[in-house]
């Protein structure tokens, strides 16, 4: 399979695909509005630094999205970059496109002058996140586990 991955901000024509697949992930249940988590991926086109959204395509046709941002807990404000909804399509799966995402994101934070990176995930993804060298540092923090990568 072949694909790139994109600073949202060449490629704006993808927000809407990113920020739908990531209400619908997360956000919609908890009744969050679309408009809100287009306007956190809105803030991205204009940051010099973080937040940023990256995204994964083939050509015209959104495979996946994740964002570097400065918190996604707010009970660990210490803990800063972090690597945050990452997100592949359901058909797209298995073929690399995330482990991708997370070396893109990670390598941004590096390329931004830090030494470690964070991010938060439930506990039925540490298989996937300690494959790729991420070390889990804190369990159950808000039903989710804090994973941190050396850079």
């Amino acid at each position: 399979m072949t694909y790139e991955i994109s600073d949202l901000k060449t490629r704006p024509h993808f927000l809407d695909d990113a920020a739908d697949s990531v209400w619908n992930a997360w956000w919609r249940q908890d009744g969050h509005e679309l408009d809100f988590i287009k306007g956190l991926f809105e803030e991205s086109l204009t940051a010099e630094t973080i937040p940023a959204a990256l995204i994964a395509h083939d050509g015209s046709a959104f495979l996946g999205t994740v964002s570097l941002i400065d918190s996604d807990m707010e009970a660990r404000p210490q803990y800063t970059p972090w690597v945050a909804a990452l997100w592949v399509d359901e058909p797209q799966r298995s073929h690399g496109i995330g482990a991708a995402l997370l070396k893109a994101a990670t390598q941004q934070a590096r390329d931004l002058n830090f030494s470690e990176v964070y991010l938060c995930a439930e506990a039925n993804k540490h298989d996937y996140y300690a494959a790729r060298g991420w070390v889990l540092i804190e369990e159950n923090i808000d039903d989710l586990n804090i994973y941190r990568i050396a850079l």
